[in-house]
Parts: C-alpha cells; sequence; structure tokens
C-alpha cells in the first residue's frame, strides 16, 4: 500500500506484512529444498538399544514350543509384582534356546497392559559392546532415563576399571 512521502519525499509504503510473511516462507521452502534438513544419526546408546531389539525380535520369531517355561516365567513376574524377590535366572545346555526364552518372556511382559515391569532387554553376544560392562551400565541407564523420564544422570569415571573386575 501507498504510504505517501517519508519525511525525505520519497515515496513511502506500509502494511507488508503479508508480503514479507509470503517472502520468508518462499525463502524457507527454497533453502530446505537446497539444504535438506538431515536427520542427526543416532547416539551409541540408541544403536546398541536397537541392536538388542533387534535380536529380541529375531529370537520371538524363531521360538518354539517351552510353553510351560514361559507362563511359569511370565507367573513369577505378574504374581504380586510389587513384592522384592530374586532376579529370575534362567539356566540350562548350550542350544537348549534360553535366550529365545528370555525375548518371548519379555516381548510378552512388555505389551502386557497392567504389567508393573520395564523391560530393557540386553543379549551378551549381539553387538561388540553387550559384553563390556561400562557401555552395558551406561545404556541401561541411558534407557532408565527415558522410560521414567529422570531429567538426568551424571556420568563419571566412578565405574573405574570394571571391565577387569568382570574378566
Amino acid at each position: 500500500n501507498y504510504g505517501g512521502l517519508d519525511k525525505e519525499g520519497k515515496p513511502h509504503v506500509i502494511n507488508l506484512t503479508g508480503l514479507e510473511r509470503m517472502m520468508l516462507d518462499d525463502l524457507y521452502k527454497a533453502l530446505c529444498f537446497e539444504f535438506p534438513i538431515v536427520p542427526r544419526p543416532p547416539t551409541v546408546f540408541e544403536q546398541e538399544r536397537e541392536t538388542h531389539r533387534f535380536t529380541l525380535a529375531s529370537l520371538v520369531t524363531t521360538f518354539l514350543g517351552r510353553q510351560d517355561a514361559v507362563d511359569e516365567s511370565l507367573r513369577y513376574l505378574t504374581t504380586n509384582p510389587s513384592t522384592p524377590r530374586a532376579p529370575l535366572v534362567v539356566t540350562g545346555p548350550s542350544g537348549w534356546g534360553k535366550s529365545s526364552l528370555c525375548a518371548v518372556v519379555s516381548a510378552r511382559a512388555a505389551a502386557m497392559v497392567e504389567s508393573v515391569h520395564t523391560v530393557l532387554p540386553h543379549f551378551v553376544g549381539c553387538s561388540p559392546d553387550s559384553t563390556n560392562i561400562r557401555a552395558v551400565l551406561l545404556r541401561l541407564c541411558d534407557e532408565l532415563q527415558e522410560a521414567f523420564g529422570a531429567s538426568a544422570f551424571i556420568f563419571d569415571d566412578s565405574v573405574g576399571d570394571a571391565d577387569s573386575s568382570f574378566a
């Protein structure tokens, strides 16, 4: 819109907010086209989490039989869930399917609507860091932070040389 002459006698334009908005929008679209936003690469923790989740999904699809072991494990987890108890330990000979059994139980426990459990799958051997105690503890802390919305965990070197303690 023509706004008359300014103090110096030059033509003056007013009410350009619509034109400004249109120009900014066009510029933003052109910049996004020329320089697309590249998603940030996943963090080390996110990569490791996805490796364990992929392993869990793979093991669940190959699990056959042993429904009695699945039922017994789920019963252990769901009976009086607020009562402290010893960890669930699965033992057996090599090749028996312990990892697959744990994957199925983990997946079903995580899917239970009434579950009070947070399932953090971890499969030793599915990645190079799966046996590094420091990396495991840091990843689990990161997952707990995400699951429970904790504001921050302080990571320092207090774990020290824990790797050698577990060798």
